[in-house]
């Protein structure tokens, strides 16, 4: 397999995890159909940070998925939540979006319900909560979804 297809593999493999996932950004142990793409994002950034990463390589990876960051670190995943926090909110009026819910590719939900935990389990940043809690006059750090099923 040449250089070429095996980026272009990592692509394709890319897109059925932002499909399943809502975001471009996998841990580096994730999987999607049997591909380590978590690896394979991981070497793609570091290839990007030593430069040997082709120009047209990194555009294709920013043009592609508009949700991609070459660096990854709490900070920047608390800033970019963030920012599509406040997009789902323009759109939806709330700042307590569901589990499954997805802006702009971003999982939102699962970003608001990792918040959620950080918080509940002591290990959110105190800046963070002030942050949230200052910018999201709805937000809600305890937020419990009824299960009952609906008729009609």
């Amino acid at each position: 397999m040449t250089v070429t297809s095996r980026f272009d593999e990592g692509i394709a493999h890319l897109h059925r995890y932002v499909a399943v996932h809502g975001t471009s950004n996998p841990r580096q142990r994730d999987a999607i159909d049997g591909f380590p793409i978590g690896r394979w994002v991981n070497t793609r950034r570091s290839d990007y940070r030593r430069g040997v990463l082709p120009a047209e390589r990194i555009a294709q990876l920013e043009s592609e998925f508009p949700d991609w960051q070459w660096k990854t670190n709490a900070r920047t995943s608390f800033t970019a939540g963030l920012n599509h926090l406040r997009r789902y909110v323009a759109r939806h009026g709330t700042s307590n979006p569901r589990q499954h819910d997805v802006i702009d590719g971003f999982p939102i939900g699962t970003w608001v319900a990792t918040r959620r935990a950080e918080y509940r389990s002591g290990q959110m940043p105190p800046g963070h909560v002030r942050q949230i809690e200052a910018e999201f006059p709805d937000w809600q750090w305890n937020i419990r979804r009824s299960g009952g099923s609906s008729t009609g």
